[in-house]
């Protein structure tokens, strides 16, 4: 994981966000965080 996604992704946890939306197919999901990919969600 870049060095920007890992801070995007420590602050989304540390503020209590439940989903993370990104690009980057390579970042999984855990216990505290859902990762959505933005293709998933163009309509």
């Amino acid at each position: 994981m870049k060095f920007i996604d890992a801070l995007h992704y420590a602050t989304a946890i540390r503020s209590g966000c439940t989903f993370f939306i990104t690009n980057d197919l390579g970042i999984k999901s855990n216990h505290m965080l859902h990762i959505v990919s933005l293709s998933s969600l163009k309509a």
